[in-house]
């Protein structure tokens, strides 16, 4: 029983590292993601044509090879091609460079290295392969980031929000290593700033308003990308002015916004943006002491924000990555 249980736990020598191995038993339930022959294209394309180097690392990196020989070849690929550029690459310096590394052996030898020429006629679809080779590798991470939650929730003795907390952290990791910006050509650019300076010409409002005057003078108003913050003592009207902005750009802009709230409850600032549209008093609202009139100007006034796009999250425990997530 001892033994057959090594078998089932046990991992080929050099097929996988620490980084993707599952805590726990998921380990040994299923072999992980690989496409060994997409990594070996990979490689082969590398060799045959060195000029696509450079666009294989735009896409996968050492890491992203499941097996230990393919991530040996890869880095003596990438150190040949940093040192002979404009020289070229070929099977005889890569065997001389996995010599000085002591790994020829371990990756198979020039048996290997002529396995690897042969899996593709040429770099054609390299970057295909190369996707199909970081797709495996961010499903390996996604089963052993699982793995290591599974395992943060069994033996948590700490608050569960905590392992909450944790657990997005480690997702929000794996999606941003997905996340891969691109270069953009300059006249692109230039041609997109030059639409965006015309459409502001005649406008000093150029963003937003606020519908604090002074403010978007100073501003040009709300811009998209910018962080505002409004600093102030307690009880300085800093919520008063955010809601008033909210309001401005709600119903006067009419344009859809959201209002996340770790202090105060939606429906208290249901009510006060209901006070603030009737102009009635919130020290009347709160203490009943509202006449027929109030009651008309209140109606009024719910009839006007039912039209607004004004969404509001009162989550108090809200995380800036939750809050990157519902946004």
């Amino acid at each position: 029983m001892a033994g057959e249980q090594r078998r089932q736990t046990a991992k080929p020598a050099g097929s996988v590292n620490a980084k993707t191995e599952v805590p726990g038993t998921l380990a040994t339930m299923r072999s992980m993601p690989e496409s060994l022959a997409a990594e070996a294209a990979v490689l082969g394309s590398m060799l045959i044509d060195p000029e696509c180097i450079g666009d294989v690392v735009e896409i996968v990196e050492r890491d992203a090879f499941y097996r230990i020989e393919h991530r040996h070849i890869f880095e003596a690929l990438i150190t040949l091609y940093e040192k002979n550029k404009g020289i070229g690459i070929d099977a005889v310096l890569l065997r001389d460079e996995l010599v000085k590394r002591d790994c020829l052996e371990e990756v198979g030898g020039v048996e290997y290295i002529a396995k690897i020429l042969d899996s593709v006629p040429s770099s054609a679809n390299v970057a295909y392969y190369a996707r199909i080779v970081k797709d495996k590798m961010l499903l390996r991470e996604l089963i052993s980031t699982t793995g290591a939650i599974l395992e943060n929730a069994y033996n948590q003795t700490g608050e569960p929000h905590e392992a909450l907390d944790d657990a997005e952290q480690r997702i929000f990791a794996i999606t941003d290593r997905n996340i891969s910006g691109s270069a953009t050509a300059l006249k692109d650019l230039v041609v997109r700033s030059f639409e965006l300076i015309e459409n502001r010409q005649g406008s000093h409002v150029t963003g937003l308003s606020t519908g604090y005057y002074e403010l978007d003078d100073l501003t040009c108003g709300l811009q998209n990308g910018e962080m505002i913050i409004v600093a102030g003592r307690p009880s300085m009207g800093k919520t008063s002015l955010a809601l008033n902005i909210a309001e401005h750009l709600g119903l006067i802009e009419k344009t859809p916004l959201a209002i996340f709230s770790l202090e105060m409850g939606r429906q208290q600032l249901a009510e006060r943006f209901l006070c603030s549209i009737s102009e009635i008093d919130s020290q009347k609202v709160r203490r009943g002491l509202l006449s027929d009139e109030h009651y008309k100007k209140l109606a009024d006034a719910c009839a006007e924000l039912s039209e607004a796009s004004i969404y509001i999250d009162d989550t108090s425990t809200l995380t800036p990555l939750e809050l990157r997530a519902k946004a």
